[in-house]
């Protein structure tokens, strides 16, 4: 079990639990807490004002992350296979 003393809180921008429970199996070997949206008491969605599925990834991870001030990944429905955005 990880010492959560030194892990580093990390947003995952989504309520989608099978979602975040494969970021969560993708990064286990990090130390690092991974919480969604619904975890942090979220009670806003961010607009995606973007022309493309990256920018408006990107529009979200800084919204979040300005809101909760936390490290913040976040993926744009039509990025399902694609880069999420990263802030």
């Amino acid at each position: 079990m990880k010492n959560k003393e030194n892990q580093v809180r990390l947003l995952i921008a989504t309520r989608n639990h099978s979602r975040l429970l494969r970021y969560r199996r993708i990064l286990a070997d990090l130390p690092c807490e991974l919480l969604n949206l619904d975890e942090v008491g979220s009670n806003f969605t961010a607009d995606e004002p973007g022309r493309t599925p990256e920018e408006n990834a990107r529009w979200k991870a800084l919204a979040y992350c300005g809101a909760y001030g936390l490290p913040t990944v976040a993926v744009d429905a039509a990025l399902s296979r694609g880069t999420p955005g990263r802030r």
